[in-house]
């Protein structure tokens, strides 16, 4: 196996490359072959266009060897573009496994893009796709799936298909229900659905085992799905401006939730169980909390508590004060 190339061996190659010598470049090129596997595929790019500048290998080997060395391309990257539709040659690069398509036009992926299987990310923000494409299910390897700040109104069932998921970013775009089969992401440890149009999350995201954080802010959102309870690896929640007015959540089933944000709802009081839990930051601000009557009892390990603007009496504020210290903002 070859030998990783030092920067004095790449310094050689360099002068070989530019002295423009016919001897010198095949000599860098044999070089560069031996090494091929450590060797930026640009780099011996450019050595085999000298060749050819040279006249030592006919045009079409060119075109071949850029096709054979583009086959070993494991991410490819053709962000900020303006296309509106992808190239159908992509799918000859066999061994891709992470696609970056962000800030085009695009509005559908080629069916034939499916056949690169072993896609494990896909990057399609800022686009202008309005439905999901199918392509997408084709790539049974994928992890992460980035899909933000377009206009999808609807998510296919087939989505539960992508076993493998982890991270699944529908954020800014015009979703208004998200599918039940959603359920069936059993590997997805960060879902953000925020600045949509949703007003419930199915039940069966408590079917989520393996979640760990969960963002729907800005959406529509009355009820905090019960089932949400079940999912003991969660560390944060963050359900911020939306309609929720009960926080009906068993915080003794949440051993690892850190971080739980709920301001600029319409919740009317503070959680009677966050005793029972590991939280570090409760997020209430902007909400219509208006007595502590109900509030929660014995010790409290929350290290930080924002209940500012608020309908709290003067009387309740000092107690609170008393009781929680500088953990608390009023």
């Amino acid at each position: 196996m070859s030998l990783l190339p030092t920067e004095s061996d790449l310094k050689k190659l360099r002068e070989l490359i530019d002295s423009a010598d016919r001897d010198n470049i095949e000599l860098a090129f044999c070089l560069a072959k031996a090494n091929f596997w450590q060797l930026d595929i640009a780099d011996y790019l450019e050595l085999y266009h000298s060749l050819f500048l040279l006249n030592a290998v006919p045009a079409e080997e060119e075109e071949e060897m850029k096709i054979l060395l583009l086959h070993q391309l494991i991410e490819l990257d053709i962000e900020k573009n303006g296309l509106t539709k992808l190239p159908i040659s992509i799918k000859k690069l066999i061994n891709l496994k992470e696609l970056y398509f962000s800030t085009n036009r695009l509005d559908d992926l080629p069916e034939k893009l499916g056949i690169l299987s072993g896609i494990e990310q896909l990057n399609l923000n800022e686009n202008q796709f309005r439905h999901f494409p199918q392509t997408i299910f084709e790539f049974s390897h994928l992890k992460r799936l980035y899909f933000t700040h377009n206009f999808l109104r609807t998510i296919p069932d087939d989505i539960s298909e992508l076993k493998h998921l982890e991270e699944l970013d529908l954020s800014n775009n015009q979703l208004t229900e998200i599918p039940e089969s959603i359920g069936g992401l059993v590997s997805l440890r960060h879902l953000d659905l925020s600045h949509n149009q949703l007003k419930r999350i199915p039940e069966s995201i408590g079917m989520l085992s393996s979640l760990e954080t969960l963002y729907v802010n800005y959406n529509q959102v009355k009820l905090l799905p019960r089932s949400i309870s079940g999912l003991s690896k969660l560390k944060n929640i963050q359900f911020v401006s939306n309609k929720i007015s009960d926080i009906n959540i068993d915080f003794a089933l949440l051993p690892h939730l850190k971080e739980l944000m709920l301001h600029k709802n319409q919740i009317q009081k503070i959680p009677t169980k966050i005793q029972y839990s590991n939280l570090e930051s409760l997020y209430l601000a902007d909400n219509k909390i208006d007595n502590i009557s109900e509030g929660p009892e014995g010790n409290i390990s929350v290290k930080y508590i924002d209940l500012q603007n608020n309908l709290l009496s003067k009387a309740d504020k000092k107690i609170l004060k008393e009781r929680f210290g500088d953990t608390l903002l009023l």
